[in-house]
């Protein structure tokens, strides 16, 4: 739920989240992503699911940023990373658009545990992934390139953060 927030907040530019509709349940966050103009998606409706991927790629063509969590679901197991969701990559495909993976580490604390006070959220915007580097590769490859380069950051993250 926090993710969408920590990286609107550290990208310093308007940016268009892909959220999935429990997180407008809770007042902030739904004042937040109204603000963000972010496009909630009902996972168990496959066609609003396809039209709001095909919203993403109007929005992409017409050069705004738009946020998709490719693990397609929200991910309550702390800092591991689950699988992809391919057809959360077709819209960069079908524009050619950078891929920007970002890894997130410890940004499920702010809504999933009973942590009080300061919490710090480490997220780190990686190399993108440009089309030239990702038009001959199939979407499996896609997924596995992007998923690879932020599980081998959070890895680094948490090395990091165990010697802190």
């Amino acid at each position: 739920l926090f993710d969408a927030v920590a990286i609107a907040g550290e990208i310093h530019t308007p940016v268009s989240p892909v959220i999935n509709m429990e997180g407008m349940s809770d007042p902030l966050l739904k004042k937040f992503f109204a603000c963000t103009d972010a496009l909630p998606v009902d996972r168990k409706d496959f066609r609003q699911s396809f039209q709001v991927l095909d919203e993403v790629k109007r929005r992409v063509e017409k050069g705004k940023v738009c946020l998709i969590f490719p693990e397609g679901k929200r991910n309550t197991q702390g800092n591991f990373l689950m699988e992809f969701q391919a057809e959360s990559f077709d819209p960069a495909v079908e524009t050619r658009c950078p891929i920007i993976p970002v890894a997130l580490v410890d940004s499920f604390k702010p809504f999933d545990t009973d942590a009080e006070g300061h919490i710090t959220v480490y997220i780190h915007i990686l190399k993108p992934l440009l089309w030239i580097e990702y038009a001959r590769m199939t979407t499996a490859e896609i997924v596995q390139t992007v998923q690879e380069r932020i599980r081998k950051e959070m890895a680094s993250i948490l090395m990091k953060v165990r010697w802190l």
